[in-house]
């Protein structure tokens, strides 16, 4: 009950964290409580999460995560239309993200971000179906 009726005193989080820190002893205390490294926030899209959510059945080559409209048409175009097709071209090993971005870049014209992003969404549901 306490905390839900919890309100900052400022409306400046980031000056009153940072005042926090001050009163901690600087920069010094922070590590001692594990402050001082950044933290990487993993995000993925949308799109990469609905595609990991669930068994991949029929869905279009458009449903992976990095592959939008145009990089899909093209693929289409070439017999890629599903998902578990190019599932086919995604080999499971440690060099299948570099295998994987080169076959990407050859055949569609994805970039490293489009390929990398369809990397994850593949190996993610891999971890989690097979």
């Amino acid at each position: 009950m306490l905390l839900a009726s919890f309100r900052p005193a400022s409306s400046s989080l980031p000056e009153t964290v940072h005042n926090s820190v001050q009163q901690l002893g600087g920069k010094g205390s922070l590590g001692r409580i594990g402050l001082h490294k950044p933290v990487k926030m993993s995000s993925t899209s949308q799109k990469h999460r609905d595609f990991v959510a669930e068994p991949m059945g029929e869905k279009s080559i458009q449903c992976v995560a990095g592959i939008g409209d145009v990089l899909g048409q093209r693929l289409s175009d070439q017999g890629f239309d599903k998902a578990y097709v190019l599932l086919g071209q995604f080999p499971n090993t440690k060099e299948g993200r570099r295998t994987l971005s080169d076959w990407l870049k050859e055949t569609c014209g994805a970039n490293a971000k489009q390929s990398r992003d369809s990397y994850g969404c593949l190996k993610e549901w891999c971890d989690a179906f097979l």
